[in-house]
């Protein structure tokens, strides 16, 4: 197990202006737009040309659509994220560039910036689930990307120790409350791992192996009972690869 600091970042859902404020009040898009209708026709010099009918495919509408937003007569605004972002890559704007754009203009957050900003960090993006013996709804987390231990991000998740949550006494005091866990279904367990186990549909934090004891509550006054663990019954859910707790500390002195 990895007990290195390791930061991790909740992102907030993209944004869409168009449910929040009238179109009326936001920028005009008209230099953008000029520019879109530039770079197209510029590109028509070279033997790699802009091709409206190829954008419309990436979107997922009409090439006429596609000539009505880059003429003005429809706006950018009411674009979602998604198709904004294939919209201006189309047009061969970097992502760079295009978080620039939708920052000047107040336009839809494109959900495609959330890996390209992982990507230049160093950090990659997995989903939260929420406690160990209770899992939510997920959430888009960052993490670093040498948390992940060489695994792919897609197998990686995150879970955040709850004082309801079951776990063994060796387990509470190598993982207390409040650490962070990331966790992998993909890997398997050897002597000493921190494991999610699975037993009558409870989960709960053990150290690998463990075939029988109880595993209870980290602080009482919770709705899950303590179980007592059968080899027979219980199951492995996820291994924890790496993880990250608070540490005490003391804040210097202000000069």
């Amino acid at each position: 197990m990895c007990g290195h600091d390791m930061p991790v970042l909740a992102l907030a859902a993209p944004r869409t202006i168009t449910t929040v404020m009238g179109l009326g009040d936001l920028p005009d898009t008209t230099p953008l737009t000029n520019d879109m209708r530039r770079r197209r026709l510029d590109s028509e010099k070279t033997s790699d040309p802009i091709r409206q009918t190829t954008i419309a495919d990436d979107m997922g509408v009409t090439s006429a659509y596609v000539s009505l937003l880059e003429g003005g007569r429809r706006k950018l605004h009411a674009l979602p994220g998604d198709q904004l972002y294939k919209l201006l890559r189309g047009y061969r704007y970097t992502p760079s560039e295009i978080e620039g754009i939708v920052a000047r203009y107040r336009l839809n957050v494109p959900p495609q910036l959330m890996e390209f900003r992982a990507a230049e960090s160093g950090m990659v993006v997995i989903l939260s689930e929420g406690g160990v013996s209770r899992v939510s709804n997920p959430v888009e987390v960052l993490v670093p990307k040498s948390a992940l231990r060489g695994l792919d991000a897609s197998t990686v998740r995150e879970r955040t120790v709850q004082p309801h949550d079951l776990a063994t006494p060796a387990a509470q005091t190598e993982a207390p409350v409040g650490t962070r866990l990331l966790v992998s279904s993909e890997a398997q367990p050897l002597d000493g791992s921190l494991v999610i186990v699975e037993q009558d549909g409870a989960q709960a934090l053990v150290i690998w192996p463990s075939f029988a004891g109880w595993v209870t509550p980290y602080v009482p006054g919770g709705d899950l009972a303590p179980i007592e663990l059968s080899a027979g019954r219980m199951r492995v859910a996820a291994v924890v690869i790496s993880d990250i707790r608070d540490r005490p500390f003391k804040r210097g002195s202000q000069s």
